[in-house]
This record gives C-alpha cells, structure tokens and sequence, in this order.
C-alpha cells in the first residue's frame, strides 16, 4: 500500500516467507503487530508521531529488523540492567 507520511510503497505481510521474500526485493514489510505499535505511538505522542513513526521506518528500511515494543522493561539476557 502506499504511504503519503512516508512517500513509498509499504506491505503489510501475514508470514515469514512473504516478508523474508519482500525484504530480499529490497522493499519494507510489517506484521500487523508492528502496525499496531506504530499505531500506539500515533496514540501517545500526537504532537510527534509522525517524525518518530518516520524515524522507525528509515531505520527499518536501512537496517532491517522487526518494530519491537519496548516500552516494558528490556530482559538482562538483551542487554537489560536487570533490577
């Protein structure tokens, strides 16, 4: 689908095959579960939702990965400080 925030073509993509095969094309997939994130964050900062959700996806784009949420605490064994 096309994005107008983000100026591209962006997929939307339900298994790991079709997001692995896109991401071999050199195009950007997300799981419905990224969107939702991404979603949230449009929720909770509606003043600057679009330059975060901007930097998510240029990041995404040019390291690859998957949109985590990582508003929880970060696990010890991922680099967490534990508590």
């Amino acid at each position: 689908m096309w994005s107008r925030l983000l100026g591209e073509t962006i997929w939307l993509v339900a298994t790991e095959a079709d997001y692995h095969r896109l991401l071999s094309e050199g195009e950007v997939a997300y799981y419905p579960e990224e969107v939702l994130i991404l979603l949230e964050i449009r929720e909770r900062h509606p003043d600057t939702w679009r330059e975060k959700v901007q930097k998510i996806h240029l990041a995404k784009k040019m390291l690859g990965g998957l949109v985590a949420d990582l508003v929880g605490p970060v696990p010890e064994e991922r680099g967490g400080h534990g508590g």
